[in-house]
């Protein structure tokens, strides 16, 4: 089976050996890549060295399925993922003492803690590793709850791993980060580790030898940028769909994109319509560009003067009548003109015939009611001021510095 877009031949699978599923315990050997925070976390736990560690790594990097990988080393895994965010360090508690005691749970929170922290001590040759890993709660529900659990946290005998997000990191505060013995950044695998998270994928679902290359390791690599879960899914959909188009080509047979089946014709016959209509429709472009050629042929030798332009000049009507949107007929608006009825005299004239000047002040000003500005508005009506007369003004020659000119009636 060969990969769509890939020079990849992939030997007879008995299942698709990509999901995009967390590794569970007992899948180790599916595991590539952080061999050094899996190594430091099997370390502690078999030397017996309680430790807090806080892991960073987004969706899909693979932080689930190394905890889980890393479970087989403890004699005990807790593992919580969700807690209520109305009590959120005491629904942490309960979760607790669930996994690792029994489901009797204590209603007293300091007998709760008690009895969690007396169970951790309680194992011998390894101790417990313990996983909180909650990324549908929100942020500030595992804020409260890391920060109110902590000291009970910091008096268990096991190994206690918190997994966030980076921009859950950027949120925590400083006190609870200081809580952690060390911060484990989940980085991209490398090329070489994706050369081999393949190989181990489809190794383990056929009994064959196979190999990818470096190239189309490094072409992977690109666009997946290194992340687990986008190469699995890459592999998974170009697995699904290999075996889809395969069994269309041998099985199913493509159906014609239609709401009806066309009886077939024999392929001469077919053949032999294709020829006959390329002929006609050469034939017809032939005649159409011999025709445009000879309509922009003009003789050189006829003087410039007496050549008939090609361009057929519109009458003025027409012209008038596209761009006003109607048709302009001026014999038929001269007929419709002798038909229409004189105009009625009136009464008035709107250009009377003698020079007669009608004079505003003849009339008295109309009266308006001005309250107590009466007076004020009398003033203003009764002034009068002749348009002939002019200010006189003269040169105050006591004045010293600039020249000051001012009215004569002010001296």
């Amino acid at each position: 089976m060969r990969v769509e877009g890939l020079q990849i031949d992939f030997p007879t699978l008995t299942e698709n050996p990509f999901s995009t599923s967390p590794l569970e315990t007992g899948q180790e050997s599916l595991y590539v890549g952080r061999l050094d925070v899996r190594g430091r976390i099997s370390k502690h736990i078999n030397f017996r060295s309680n430790r807090r560690l806080l892991i960073v790594g987004e969706m899909g990097s693979g932080r689930t399925s190394l905890l889980r990988c890393s479970a087989s080393e403890a004699p005990v895994y807790v593992h919580i993922d969700h807690i209520s965010a109305s009590r959120p360090a005491h629904s942490l508690l309960e979760n607790l003492y669930s996994q690792l005691i029994d489901y009797n749970i204590p209603q007293s929170r300091a007998e709760l803690a008690h009895k969690i922290v007396e169970a951790s001590h309680a194992y011998t040759s390894k101790i417990p590793l313990i996983v909180i890993d909650m990324p549908t709660v929100e942020t500030s529900v595992v804020t409260v709850a890391l920060r109110d659990a902590l000291p009970m946290l910091e008096r268990l005998k096991a190994v206690v791993v918190v997994v966030v997000e980076p921009k859950q990191r950027s949120i925590l505060p400083d006190s609870i980060l200081h809580s952690f013995a060390s911060i484990e950044t989940l980085e991209p695998l490398t090329i070489d580790e994706v050369k081999v998270l393949i190989e181990r994928r489809v190794s383990s679902a056929t009994s064959r030898d196979f190999q990818l290359s470096t190239t189309d390791a490094q072409y992977i690599h690109s666009l997946s940028g290194g992340k687990p879960s986008e190469v699995i899914r890459f592999m998974r959909d170009s697995i699904d769909v290999s075996l889809h188009s395969g069994a269309q080509n041998h099985v199913i047979p493509k159906l014609p994109n239609r709401t009806y089946l066309e009886p077939e014709q024999p392929q001469e016959i077919q053949q032999i319509e294709q020829e006959e209509f390329t002929e006609i429709v050469n034939t017809q472009l032939e005649k159409e560009v011999d025709s445009v050629l000879e309509s922009e042929i003009i003789d050189a030798s006829i003087p410039w003067q007496e050549r008939v332009s090609k361009i057929d000049i519109q009458p003025y009507n027409d012209t008038v009548s596209d761009i006003f949107g109607f048709d302009l007929d001026l014999g038929e608006l001269s007929d419709s003109k002798l038909e229409d009825e004189p105009l009625e005299t009136l009464p008035y004239s709107a250009t009377p015939e003698n020079e007669e000047i009608i004079i505003a002040d003849s009339n008295p000003p109309p009266s308006i009611n001005a309250g107590t500005f009466h007076a004020l508005l009398g003033r203003t009506r009764g002034y009068k001021k002749d348009s002939d007369e002019q200010d006189i003004m003269v040169k105050d020659e006591e004045s010293s510095g600039a020249e000051l000119w001012i009215s004569e009636e002010l001296i």
